[in-house]
């Protein structure tokens, strides 16, 4: 590889582990104050979007979800998620996690899964920025 290139891949590295790191401080907060709820899916609105690629057009789907849910004595009605996985239906019941200072604040999936990945990745690009030589 040549310099640049190098660098570059190293620079790639660097800001995927920088992400992961962020990822992990936000949903470590999130995890130490959040409280998970029981919730039911109450509406899913499904959103398509048409997009062009390589001169075809292909539509892609994506839903807003909305729960109902209750904290401490108070209920929350059509709470919209941020998140949808495959298997969510409408009358389904799901934990969420809530924050407890504002209840109607919903959060998503806060596992350390995607920031130890994107960790990884930029390690495994940085380390290659730095060992690979060009043949």
């Amino acid at each position: 590889m040549n310099g640049i290139r190098k660098i570059f891949i190293c620079l790639l590295g660097v800001i995927f582990i920088v992400v992961g790191i962020a990822l992990m401080i936000h949903n470590n907060k999130i995890n130490k104050t959040a409280v998970d709820v029981q919730a039911t899916i109450t509406k899913m609105d499904r959103n398509e979007r048409h997009v062009v690629e390589d001169g075809k057009t292909k539509t892609e789907v994506d839903y807003d979800v909305y729960v109902d849910y209750s904290f401490e004595g108070n209920e929350f009605k059509d709470v919209k998620l941020n998140y949808y996985t495959a298997g969510m239906k409408e009358g389904k019941e799901i934990t969420v996690k809530i924050n407890p200072d504002n209840p109607a604040q919903c959060y998503g999936d806060t596992s350390m899964l995607f920031p130890l990945i994107s960790i990884g990745i930029g390690l495994i690009a940085f380390l290659a920025g730095l060992f690979v030589r060009a043949r």
